[in-house]
């Protein structure tokens, strides 16, 4: 069996190779900051087609919609993307921009690629209280930091099922039958069977399911 021939491993080699991992990864968070930066500009495109739209006259539902659909069609032709595509994607970059703002400081600081930031958008819009999607995104930054955006997905919609679990079993509609759950000799003191919530520091309640 032919054996493939191995590079040497002399010191000058391995410094090149650093040089150049360096390089790459340099080269990455240059490119992840202009792509955060296009996110912002994306969700400014979005407030544009809105205020564009106030200033309209009242018109039927089918033509409110016309300003966005023209920024989308400008940016498509210069980008040589659809419309449909580019509308998408200004969509996307609002989410980033107004709901997940640890996210795209660390975007804009080359902390994370697209990669990460689609997975954590994704996962997390459907989160709606702004504490709760806080809480989420912080714990899906730190995974983000030493996991791939593939093994992050898991992960990220784990989390998001977890948060969304505990918001539910922790609002204020559901404190009214947790009180008389918690005078019944059957049921412990806790919102549900499964979720309980008390006091931490620095957050009105910790939240565990």
């Amino acid at each position: 069996m032919r054996q493939i021939p191995l590079f040497p491993l002399d010191t000058a080699n391995i410094s090149s190779i650093d040089a150049l991992v360096t390089a790459v990864v340099d080269a990455r968070r240059q490119i992840a900051a202009l792509q955060a930066r296009e996110a912002k500009l994306m969700a400014e495109a979005v407030d544009l087609a809105i205020a564009r739209m106030e200033r309209r006259p009242a018109q039927r539902s089918t033509g409110r919609d016309l300003p966005l659909r023209e920024i989308a069609a400008e940016l498509g032709a210069a980008t040589r993307v659809p419309d449909r595509t580019v509308q998408v994607r200004m969509g996307e970059a609002t989410s980033l921009v107004e709901r997940f703002p640890a996210t795209l400081a660390r975007f804009e600081a080359g902390d994370l690629d697209s990669g990460h930031v689609r997975v954590i958008v994704e996962a997390g819009r459907v989160i709606d209280d702004a504490d709760v999607r806080a809480e989420y995104e912080s714990r899906v930054l730190d995974a983000a930091s030493s996991e791939s955006p593939n093994r992050l997905r898991s992960l990220a919609r784990a989390s998001s099922r977890s948060a969304r679990m505990s918001a539910r079993c922790c609002s204020p509609a559901r404190r009214p039958r947790t009180a008389r759950a918690t005078r019944s000799p059957r049921s412990p003191a806790t919102c549900t069977s499964r979720c309980r919530c008390s006091p931490s520091p620095g957050s009105a309640t910790s939240r565990r399911c």
